[in-house]
């Protein structure tokens, strides 16, 4: 998928925004939060942090059950019908932090019976999976990144909570492998010439599959040399949609970068972009960037830029400021997006904020996974539970993509918050091809979640969340408000054995609206 940053100033508002992120540090240090420091403090010893050296390589399988009853099993407006689901499945978690291997994969495997007739059988699988493998002395590398989950196949059908309901549902799979050469000439010249094959499918049939080549070369001056450096750039990208024609995208870029000082940096970069996105033949289009990137302390970043594009104007802005444990941040990006997948977010799920909220307690990559994961199972959370998860498209689209995402370790919980909004439009409304710009030019969504899981004992835990979702169409009767709350129990039952109950109610306000009430009870027992 081709991703090109596009970044209006980022204005008074961000500027605010950023403000607020480094304003805030004090009052959260007045609350018992301290700065971030490389000492344990006594807090930490409600985590279950591994002892002895850091481990190379992890590897943890899993079994589990799940038994799910919902009262409104499909979803539906009138004639609702419940159902009671069994799930039974395997899985494995493995981080490596090896020589040449370094990464995260999770996979699991599972079937889903159900007892009253309304479902059908299912199978599922999951995949979260990124690898670099250094193939030969630091100098050539291949990355691997894998996925496969239900996504939703519409922004604007039913929208199911937890991933317990398969009304809306299409197992997709995302690949990609990249081989690259990167490295340093002489100590005075940085190089990386890279080939990237990429495919999405999808199980649905009214959803279509498609696949990108494509390659990019880059030639620049070292970053340690001087203030000033320059980079060269070329790149081409071949993207083949099975509904529809299939298209190239090439650039050709300079860019002059120069350190004002050592932690404030700003960068202008211009060129020219050749596609046939928007005409039926290859047509050229100037194209051109400004950016600053600032980091006044060590865990805190300020980053905006600014470009012109030939789908009109985009920006890139992101702030962060992480204490020892507090994590605040802040996206906005408006951007192309050639992928299948709509609403192509990145580091909104627990799993993400977690990883990041835990980077000042643990560096270590592997014990961090171990860390993460102990976590999630003890508190009894998703990991890939996010706001507004992706929809399938059919085509390139524009899109802006806006997040707010808090999260605070206390002494014996985590509390997170997170607020999204994103809006969408086709590039090129010239064809129908059966997604849902075809109803709707526009796509706007917006949401907001909050979530607070309490250890109540070292072995039961206490979780609560509340969501909010809500989608708009060009004409009302495509619009739509979804509110679900939930409240679970968490029990580690054995050293490696977690039991869980969940209550969750989800009410929807829409063309057709619904309500689903659901229990959930899940043993996992990992190895």
């Amino acid at each position: 998928m081709t991703r090109t940053p596009v970044s209006p100033t980022p204005g008074l508002r961000h500027a605010i925004a950023a403000a607020c992120l480094l304003a805030v540090s004090p009052w959260l240090a007045a609350q018992g939060l301290p700065a971030p420091s490389n000492a344990a403090g006594a807090a930490d010893a409600t985590l279950e942090r591994p002892s002895g050296p850091p481990p190379r390589l992890w590897i943890e399988p899993r079994v589990f059950v799940t038994q799910t009853y919902s009262d409104n099993y499909r979803l539906a407006n009138t004639n609702r019908e419940a159902e009671l689901t069994t799930e039974l499945g395997a899985g494995v978690s493995a981080a490596f932090n090896l020589p040449r291997l370094t990464g995260n994969v999770d996979y699991s495997l599972s079937g889903q019976v159900p007892a009253l007739g309304v479902g059908e059988n299912q199978r599922r699988q999951a995949l979260q999976s990124d690898l670099l493998l250094d193939a030969w002395n630091q100098a050539a590398f291949i990355e691997f990144n894998g996925n496969i989950g239900d996504e939703r196949v519409s922004a604007l059908g039913p929208q199911p909570v937890g991933g317990t309901n398969p009304t809306n549902l299409s197992e997709t799979k995302r690949f990609r492998v990249s081989p690259f050469l990167r490295g340093t000439w002489d100590n005075r010249l940085d190089y990386e010439l890279r080939y990237t094959r990429q495919s999405w499918r999808t199980a649905i049939s009214d959803r279509y599959d498609m696949d990108e080549t494509g390659w990019n070369a880059r030639l620049g001056s070292a970053a340690e040399v001087g203030r000033l450096g320059w980079e060269l750039s070329a790149s081409q990208n071949e993207i083949d949609y099975n509904a529809g024609r299939s298209t190239t995208y090439q650039t050709a870029l300079a860019l002059l970068r120069y350190a004002f000082t050592p932690t404030l940096q700003g960068f202008v970069q211009g060129g020219r972009e050749y596609n046939d996105l928007l005409t039926p033949e290859r047509t050229g289009y100037n194209s051109h960037t400004l950016g600053v990137d600032w980091r006044p302390v060590e865990l805190a970043r300020v980053a905006a830029s600014r470009s012109k594009h030939f789908y009109g104007n985009g920006h890139d802005v992101a702030l962060e400021y992480r204490m020892r444990r507090v994590l605040l941040r802040y996206t906005d990006a408006r951007s192309l997006n050639t992928g299948q997948l709509g609403l192509d977010t990145n580091g909104a799920t627990l799993n993400e904020l977690f990883n990041n909220l835990y980077q000042s307690l643990e560096p270590d990559p592997v014990r961090r996974a171990q860390l993460v994961q102990s976590e999630l199972a003890r508190l009894g959370l998703q990991g890939d539970s996010t706001t507004l998860p992706g929809y399938l498209t059919a085509s390139a689209t524009v899109q802006r993509n806006q997040q707010l995402s808090a999260a605070l370790l206390g002494q014996r919980g985590v509390l997170t918050f997170l607020i999204e909004r994103s809006s969408a439009r086709r590039l090129n409304n010239a064809q129908a091809i059966g997604d849902d710009f075809d109803l709707s030019n526009t796509l706007d969504e917006q949401g907001w979640a909050v979530l607070y899981a309490h250890r109540l004992t070292p072995r039961l835990a206490l979780n609560f969340s509340l969501t909010r979702r809500e989608t708009e169409g060009q004409v009302s009767t495509l619009s739509s408000r979804q509110t679900a709350v939930s409240v679970g129990l968490s029990a580690r039952l054995a050293r490696r054995t977690t039991g869980s109950v969940l209550l969750r109610h989800t009410s929807t306000d829409s063309l057709l609206p619904y309500r689903e009430t659901a229990i959930l009870g899940a043993l996992v027992q990992r190895f």
